[in-house]
């Protein structure tokens, strides 16, 4: 599998401008945050070629260090920086920065894409290009940091050329297109085929309620303890995107409903580890010390769920603070679908099948007594108001910490529309 990471360069707001012209119709009228938008187009065109995607931005509002966007692309063949330019308002085109070390350099593809970008935006092609600083080096910090095989910088169009920047915005979904297209033809790869059966796939909405899957844990092993993890795996799993639905069922496989049916490992409750998560340093599938022992259920629920989205390849993964103690970049993305489990995540070729038996049967099962609704949380209304009244937030993230880059970001909104 190709492995790509993406790097939409800069962060969100008015402070990452850099001289975009304000286009009419186009909401994001930053450097920072178009690179990011554009990033998550180009995340799926590449998808669709079967290749395996990061992206070093956790959501619009981050902006990681130079060293850390490098670093979240070890392990991979490209790490892509994705910028527009700027030069005084009159130049106009698409270029590439490649890296200056041979051994990283890759300009057979560098110089196909600039010639499918340029195309896609109708704008000149100003082809490869290499910038080394006073000791020799990489010029650019990105390329320098860049951990991946070969690591180059696309300045898609000049955002402060009014005609240049209105045709990059306009075409964005034919630019990344284009991009995947000249990659895969690069790598060999053909689309995936779209009629094949479909799979289950692990990054869902909940696929049945919670109601739904406490009655089918009673009817399993009518426990207090493993009824109420159901609670847990519902509040974490759809904050990442991970369907509740199959990690529980996977949890009641992996501990035979909570050690109704004893753990080979002579593991118990007291692990705390709901999916047999071992030790960093790894060890024998049935010795107890190579199993990972956590906290509580709050720390193995959330490891368990991050261990599994950064299978599926979600984004925001691989994290950089988790309880998973096995949390390895180069499993990002490798499973995508419950059927595909098999083999990955445990040797067994019908592992995932097993799953996806339980996954059935939840959401089969009738649930007993009304629905419980889904409370709406106390900050949803604020949230509402403050978009209603023109101040974006991106995400619904309630409950966890903002970051200084974010509050920043909110502050300035919040200046800006108060200046009007």
């Amino acid at each position: 599998m190709v492995k790509i990471m993406l790097d939409p360069g800069h962060g969100a707001g008015a402070f990452h401008n850099r001289g975009f012209k304000n286009i009419p119709g186009f909401e994001f009228c930053n450097e920072g945050d178009c690179n990011y938008i554009y990033s998550l187009k180009l995340k799926k065109a590449l998808e669709d070629y079967g290749f395996i995607v990061g992206i070093t931005r956790y959501n619009r509002f981050d902006n990681p260090t130079l060293a850390q966007r490098g670093q979240k692309a070890k392990g991979y063949d490209l790490l892509i920086s994705l910028h527009s330019n700027a030069a005084g308002g009159t130049a106009t085109g698409t270029e590439i920065w490649d890296s200056t070390n041979p051994k990283e350099s890759i300009k057979t593809l560098t110089d196909k894409l600039c010639v499918a970008i340029s195309n896609a935006i109708g704008t000149n092609n100003r082809g490869t290009k290499y910038r080394k600083n006073k000791s020799g080096t990489n010029f650019y910090g990105i390329l320098r940091n860049g951990m991946a095989k070969h690591n180059f910088i696309i300045e898609h169009a000049f955002h402060d050329n009014y005609s240049d920047c209105k045709k990059y915005v306009d075409n964005l979904d034919k630019v990344a297109a284009a991009t995947a297209k000249t990659l895969a033809e690069y790598y060999g790869l053909i689309k995936l085929n779209k009629s094949q059966p479909t799979k289950t796939p692990i990054l869902n909405k909940p696929s049945a309620s919670l109601e739904q899957v406490k009655e089918w844990a009673k009817s399993k092993n009518n426990n207090q303890e493993l009824i109420g993890l159901a609670e847990i795996y519902f509040e974490l799993a759809p904050k990442v995107g991970v369907d509740p639905v199959i990690a529980y069922a996977q949890m009641a496989h992996e501990t035979g409903f909570l050690y109704k049916v004893k753990s080979a490992a002579g593991i118990d409750s007291s692990y705390h580890n709901p999916c047999g998560l071992k030790i960093t340093q790894g060890g024998g599938d049935y010795q107890a010390s190579a199993h990972k022992k956590f906290a509580d259920w709050g720390a193995g629920v959330g490891a368990h769920i991050d261990h599994l989205a950064l299978y599926a390849g979600a984004l925001g993964y691989p994290k950089t603070f988790t309880a998973d103690p096995r949390h390895f970049p180069y499993l990002l993305g490798t499973c995508k679908f419950v059927e595909n489990l098999g083999g990955k995540w445990a040797p067994s070729k019908d592992y995932g099948l097993k799953l996806l038996k339980y996954v059935n049967e939840i959401r089969n099962t009738k649930a007993v007594g009304k629905m419980e609704q889904q409370k709406e949380h106390w900050a949803e209304k604020s949230f509402k108001n403050l978009n209603d009244k023109g101040i974006e937030i991106h995400e619904r993230r309630f409950d966890e910490p903002i970051t200084r880059g974010e509050l920043f970001s909110l502050l300035d909104r919040v200046l800006e529309k108060i200046e009007k």
